[in-house]
């Protein structure tokens, strides 16, 4: 039995309000201050800057990634200079004083393809290279030069770190070391 035309032209309206609705969802804003990277067939294609863009339908996506402040996994990413503060524990100094550091930093994603494809967790590798790199200075300064040495190897530092963080397109701006507690055992 074949459908009428009533019937027919329902079924094709309904359809096409559905296939509307579809694409309308595939419309993406990017917001002001971010970015977003996109994938065609799970390969880099392009970088979106903020605006309306249109997604193609079972080809592209937007890769997600992880937030340099914290674990949160976010889909568009921040292009402005984050401040983050990292906790360091049980630093050694020359002398074999014990101690916590806490540093901030204001970063700036640099190259978000290369933040979101260099490395599996960018926040967690940077925050392990701060670590490390205070932990070498450390124990090569006594403990109540401390302050002094990585007040005064500011610069050296945010050099030598931009180095080593510059590969995840990622550049650090400044670093201000907040707070030591001494670890008394």
């Amino acid at each position: 039995m074949l459908l009428n035309i009533e019937t027919s032209m329902i079924l094709i309206l309904v359809l096409m309000v559905g296939i509307l609705v579809y694409l309308g969802f595939r419309i993406v804003a990017v917001k002001e201050g971010t970015i977003a990277v996109i994938e065609r067939l799970g390969v880099y294609y392009t970088t979106w800057n903020p605006g309306l863009h249109f997604l193609l339908p079972f080809f592209d996506r937007i890769r997600r990634t992880t937030s340099l402040k914290n674990e949160n996994v976010i889909k568009f990413i921040p292009i402005a200079v984050q401040i983050i503060q990292y906790s360091i524990p049980t630093v050694s100094s020359k002398d074999k004083q014990y101690f916590d550091l806490t540093i901030q930093t204001s970063l700036q994603i640099i190259d978000p393809k290369m933040y979101i494809y260099g490395v599996n967790n960018p926040a967690m590798i940077i925050q392990s290279m701060f670590s490390s790199s205070i932990r070498e200075l450390a124990i090569q300064t006594e403990y109540q030069d401390i302050i002094y040495e990585m007040s005064s190897n500011t610069s050296a530092f945010i050099l030598q770190m931009n180095q080593s963080i510059q590969i995840w397109g990622v550049t650090l701006h400044q670093i201000e070391f907040i707070n030591i507690n001494k670890i008394t055992k």
